[in-house]
């Protein structure tokens, strides 16, 4: 087991800027066309960089995809509160509304969900399932 880094706050601001580029990535190339290099490009850093951060390709898109999940989460979490019919069409208007300002993650699903592979059971295992136990729909 190697050593671990400990990440400086200026390097906490890099590893959201390099989430925030790989999922702009992911959304348009998928996995298999994304690059790291093109990413880097984005945030105007080195490519080794994006290994220090945050890791392999692989770890660069379950950081994203749990980035993005967070993002989802935060933005359906204060909601409604009471009638359940008032809750589910608040969480249909909060998804729509963060659809709308954050397209990367359907993007990202809907390329994921096109076949089975090891990152689409991921993605259902660690955030599909739990975000819609969270929200009752499970």
């Amino acid at each position: 087991m190697g050593l671990q880094r400990r990440r400086q706050p200026k390097s906490d601001g890099v590893r959201l800027a390099v989430l925030e580029a790989a999922g702009v990535e992911f959304s348009e190339y998928g996995f298999e066309g994304a690059s790291t290099r093109r990413i880097a490009e984005r945030v105007g850093i080195f490519q080794a960089q994006i290994g220090y951060h945050v890791g392999n390709k692989d770890q660069l898109w379950k950081a994203t995809l749990d980035h993005l999940f967070a993002k989802l989460r935060e933005h359906l979490e204060s909601g409604v509160i009471g009638d359940p019919v008032e809750v589910f069409a608040d969480v249909i208007r909060r998804y729509v509304r963060h659809t709308a300002d954050c397209p990367e993650l359907p993007r990202i699903m809907l390329m994921e969900s096109a076949k089975t592979s090891d990152r689409s059971d991921w993605l259902v295992k660690e955030h599909v399932r739990p975000t819609l136990r969270a929200l009752g729909l499970l």
